[in-house]
């Protein structure tokens, strides 16, 4: 502790007047940045997904789809529909913004290279359940998914995560991740809904999918078809995840808060404990270890998924989309839009 106190600045060891210490606020650290370093904030920049110029008139036909399945086939309603959703977590996330010379038009940011990461399947109900996750890390080999001794580990077990290596060199998911996901996570959820609600095990029910390649594969449809006839798929257009797809609404940004986060704290943790086991900081690195990073990524799902598991935000995510309800009822005259060949 000794070496660790000459680290540190004199200026948050001495009292003020009122006895408090000082503290750097947001306020006074970009005041200083500015004034004594002649830096302004530059954040960077990044092109937006293209929208369909006729999006409104896509969303609305896709939302009457859903309306005419569910009358269709007497779906209860909350809990039989589902959308799903991927997304890729880098293990070392950068920010796009930083610090340079006022008047800097051309800005770098350290850590923009990272590639490295795994792939989490978040899917949710609209009766405000999170159903647990599927994350996928690149290996060929199961001995490379987290270590059963990584944190929150037996938690993430107990919430049912499926941790999966994707036997490639790539972290994305294929069409057997994409099976298992279905076998292990979407039908039992159903069944279980079934059972709550009473009704019978071949009740038609909704799950909701993007245009992804392997989404509109023959071989998953097939496979669907024939193993889980009762699940109906119905997909988002493309070009519409961002306005139509309740988890690209509104889940994945607070997922990836709170992961990022979780990230935050064990990078501050890491270094605290070097420093007070007399580190220097001049030296110091970090363990950014491919294996070390990703048993510490169970922890960081668990928090993540603790941050969403939450029924208020998770109805109010679906109901942006389910209000297909109020749309079929106010124009029941209007025919019923047909679906567009290549989702046939």
């Amino acid at each position: 502790m000794a070496h660790l106190h000459h680290t540190i600045p004199h200026v948050f060891n001495t009292p003020a007047a009122d006895g408090s210490l000082f503290r750097c606020s947001a306020t006074w650290v970009k005041r200083f940045i500015y004034e004594n370093l002649k830096w302004s904030f530059h954040r960077a920049t990044q092109a937006a997904q293209k929208t369909p110029t006729n999006a409104d008139k896509l969303c609305r036909e896709q939302f009457l789809r859903h309306a005419v399945t569910a009358c269709d086939t007497a779906m209860p309603s909350p809990g039989f529909r589902v959308n799903i959703d991927q997304t890729n977590i880098v293990y070392q996330p950068s920010t796009s913004s930083t610090y340079n010379n006022i008047g800097t038009h051309q800005v770098s940011v350290v850590g923009k290279e990272e590639k490295r990461a795994f792939t989490v399947v978040v899917g949710i109900s609209d009766n405000g359940d999170v159903l647990p996750f599927q994350a996928i890390f690149a290996s060929k080999s199961s001995r490379s998914c987290p270590n059963e001794q990584s944190p929150l580990f037996c938690e993430a077990m107990e919430l049912g995560f499926k941790l999966k290596h994707s036997k490639t060199d790539t972290y994305w998911s294929t069409l057997e991740l994409m099976c298992k996901y279905v076998d292990e996570i979407v039908a039992p959820y159903f069944l279980q809904q079934k059972e709550l609600a009473g009704v019978p095990k071949d009740q038609d029910c909704i799950l909701q999918l993007d245009v992804w390649s392997v989404h509109r594969s023959v071989a998953f449809r097939t496979w669907l078809d024939k193993n889980y006839p009762w699940i109906v798929y119905l997909f988002i257009l493309g070009g519409c995840t961002g306005i139509a797809q309740p988890c690209d609404i509104g889940i994945q940004r607070p997922l990836k808060l709170a992961i990022n986060h979780a990230q935050h704290t064990d990078i501050v943790d890491e270094t605290l404990a070097s420093l007070q086991a007399g580190s220097d900081p001049s030296t110091l690195r970090l363990n950014t270890k491919v294996t070390a990073l990703r048993d510490c990524s169970v922890a960081w799902l668990v928090k993540g998924y603790h941050a969403i598991n939450k029924p208020s935000l998770v109805k109010k995510v679906c109901s942006l989309h389910f209000y297909f309800f109020y749309l079929f009822t106010s124009n029941a005259d209007e025919p019923t839009p047909a679906l567009a060949p290549e989702y046939v």
